[in-house]
This record gives structure tokens, sequence and C-alpha cells, in this order.
């Protein structure tokens, strides 16, 4: 069995190493699987492999302009990151194999992002109001979390994760999932029929959902003006999900108590974006997930339990339908 590994070169951060990888195979009971590992760092180098390889496990975005059905008999192909979103369409895919995600693996630094997100609005500490804070705080006091209620977006890997540590903070969670089907850490679940219903009491909306056909686009000017006045918004999914200019809007006219939004749409992107210079409005680099301490560890972790259900010759419980799109 080839084990082909494509990562960043060896002085980035997030590059993964043969020593990572079999520290994962020792925590997983894989230690005795028989294979060839390679590890590549270029394009090139990848493309030079790609024939003989049978499990592709790729840190880098984008493989779709190198991995094509005629270049390679991959059946297991990971990509350590949840979103598989720009990797549509899947015609690129090998006939039978499988993509896996790394749902799962960074839920618990998303959770705990998300809980800083919320600490940040709740209590005024959001791009341009650092003064508004220190004045609040001196005539109101700090405003803790718990009992507070938040409803969250997509109840997948990172959604349950979120709503586990808000739970943890004795916030009322409600969520809103396209099955409808209700989840332990969620007091209240909702079909996506019930948006508009499930976000209109709560004070903070959570986005966690993956992009699809039905999300792209979701939160326009009509469902934002749906959200509970003086509510906060907190995206930590997809960019394409949210309308920036009606959050700016919202936010501007106090609809809106304010956003912290970790990831952007590709036009608002750019420093001088309007999204960027909205007081109220907090931007950061899509960084919710880089837990510097655990990603290439919980993420290997993840690729080996699903490798070993692949190896039994069960379907990977993080496989992706390529209908659906997650």
């Amino acid at each position: 069995m080839n084990v082909l590994i494509f990562t960043r070169s060896p002085e980035h951060g997030s590059s993964i190493t043969a020593k990572h990888w079999n520290d994962a195979l020792g925590r997983n009971g894989l230690k005795e699987l028989k294979h060839r590992l390679t590890i590549c760092h270029s394009e090139a180098d990848l493309a030079g492999h790609l024939a003989e390889a049978d499990i592709i496990v790729s840190s880098r975005a984008d493989l779709r302009h190198i991995v094509v059905p005629d270049n390679t008999a991959a059946r297991y192909i990971f990509f350590a990151f949840a979103g598989v979103d720009h990797l549509a369409p899947f015609d690129w895919v090998p006939a039978g194999a499988h993509v896996v995600n790394n749902s799962g693996a960074t839920g618990r630094a998303i959770g705990e992002y998300a809980i800083t997100a919320l600490l940040l609005l709740s209590n005024g500490i959001a791009y341009g109001r650092e003064r508004d804070f220190a004045s609040s705080a001196a005539r109101k006091g700090f405003a803790s979390l718990a009992g507070r209620t938040v409803t969250i977006v997509g109840a997948g890997g990172v959604g349950g994760a979120v709503a586990a540590m808000c739970g943890a903070f004795r916030m009322e969670v409600s969520g809103v999932r396209r099955s409808g089907r209700e989840h332990p850490d969620f007091k209240a679940m909702y079909s996506p029929s019930d948006l508009a219903n499930a976000i209109g009491e709560s004070e903070f909306v959570v986005i966690a959902c993956p992009v699809t056909a039905e999300t792209r686009g979701l939160f326009d000017a009509a469902v934002i003006a749906r959200m509970k006045p003086g509510a906060f918004l907190i995206n930590i999914a997809r960019g394409s999900i949210v309308d920036e200019d009606a959050v700016c809007d919202a936010v501007e006219r106090g609809a809106l108590g304010g956003a912290v939004l970790d990831v952007v749409s590709t036009s608002a992107s750019v420093p001088g974006a309007r999204v960027h210079n909205t007081p109220g409005i907090l931007v950061t680099p899509h960084v919710s997930g880089d837990d510097k301490h655990h990603f290439i560890a919980n993420s290997l972790d993840v690729c080996l339990i699903n490798l070993k259900q692949f190896i039994e010759g069960r379907e990977p419980g993080n496989a992706i339908d390529f209908d659906i799109g997650y």
C-alpha cells in the first residue's frame, strides 16, 4: 500500500512529517500497517508519484488540477480540512474513490473561538468599540453568557462542538440542521424551513453550516432582518453564506449589535473592504480551526480512523456525499 502525503514545505508550521504520521499510526492501532510512505512538498513532486498512490493525504487546499481519474488509482483521498465546496464538482475523483474530510478534528478549537467571539460581542469588545467596553464595563459590569440564547445554524462536527461549548457556559442552545433531527447538545432543533423562527428570539446566531446550493447566500438582508433586534452574528463557516454589506448595514443602523466574521467572501477579503472598516464588526483571517498545538495530530487521527474503516471494507464515516457536497 502506497501512502502519499502532500503537505507544505518543512519550514511551515503546519507541515506534516513522517513523525506525525507514525505517531498517529501508533495512537490508532495501525502501527503494523504495511505501507510505503512518500511525502511531497511541491505539485511537481506530487504529480510524479500519483500513478503509484493508493492513499492520498493532503493538507493543501486543492488537487483538482493535479489529481484526475487518468493519473492515479488512489481509492482513499483525505483532506485536512472540513469544507470541501471548493473541490466541487467532483468529476476529478477517480471512479470508486472516497474523498474524506477532517470533520471533528477542529471542533474544540472552533468551539473555543466561538466562545471568545460571544464574549467579545456580549461585552462590546469588537473592532472600533474598545472605548465603549471600558465605559460600559465601568457602568454595568461584565456580561456573562449564562442563560443567554444562541442559535447555531449547522449541527455537524463543528456546530455540535460549538453547541457543547456553549452548553458548558450554561447558555440556552438551539440549532438548525438540514435533517431537523434532535442532537444531545441542543435544547431545541429546527429544520431550515423554520430558520426565521429559530433565529428570531436568539441573542446570538452562529453560522457553522457547509456551503451548498441551499446555504450559499442564505444570510441575506431579508434573513438578517428576521434576527432579534440588537442580536449578534458570528460566522465560522464560509464567507459565501453571508451578505457582508447587509451585515454592515444592519450593524450601522443598530439592527444588529455587532458581528465577528472568521470568514468573508472573496470580494470582502481585501483590507480596504467595507466589512473591515465598520465599527462593531471584527474580521479574523479564517483562524478559528488553526489550533497550532493539535491540528495536525487531530487531523491525522480522523484520517486514520476513517482509513481503518476503509481497509475493513466499510464506508468511511467522513466520506463526502458528492450529491449534497459535504
